[in-house]
């Protein structure tokens, strides 16, 4: 009977019976806690990663639409400076001093608006755009100013920026916009 005691009575050595759930609790507890760590970061990295390509996004949607307004007063300046240059070489050409301070100051006028659209609309894509980018609008609206301080001395054909500049300005948005030359799109298959 004593031998029946002994076998009944556990060792010393052995572990509780509550031992083994408690320490599989612990681990299915520090698994559950680590693992919605990992998915806490990786959906908040996730969410990170998507903001800022939204933001870049509009960013780079707001750099190619001033841009465009860029592009756009260029054109209406250029449409401008020729216009005050036609009234001018049709004055010296008729040399008729008749209606040549209304006609002059009309086209002048259209001139000065044009040169302030396109002043405001590089300063606008100044505040957003790379340095290199307003560099060469810059550049182009110096060259029409120095064909509208030239109006009203010579009757010279109106210049249009060089197609270099021109080119240059279109290729440096593209490229800080991230958006490919038409040369190298592909088309969809």
């Amino acid at each position: 009977m004593f031998s029946v005691l002994i076998q009944a009575v556990p060792p010393a050595d052995a572990a509780p019976w509550w031992g083994v759930p408690l320490i599989a609790g612990l681990f299915l507890l520090a698994g559950g806690v680590i693992g919605g760590l990992i998915s806490f970061f990786s959906v908040r990295a996730a969410d990170r990663r998507r903001a800022a390509r939204e933001d870049e996004q509009r960013w780079d949607n707001e750099l190619l639409i001033r841009a465009g307004r860029v592009l756009s007063t260029i054109d209406a300046l250029y449409i401008a400076n020729s216009d005050y240059q036609a009234t001018i070489n049709d004055l010296i050409r008729t040399r008729s001093d008749t209606g040549f301070a209304e006609a002059n100051r009309a086209a002048r006028a259209k001139a000065e608006a044009a040169t302030s659209a396109f002043a405001t609309a590089r300063t606008e894509l100044a505040l957003i755009a790379p340095t290199d980018v307003v560099e060469t609008a810059t550049l182009i609206g110096v060259a029409f100013a120095r064909v509208q301080a030239k109006l009203e001395v010579l009757p010279v054909p109106p210049v249009y920026p060089s197609d270099n500049s021109y080119s240059t300005f279109i290729s440096r948005v593209r490229a800080a916009t991230g958006v490919p030359d038409y040369s190298k799109r592909k088309a969809p298959l």
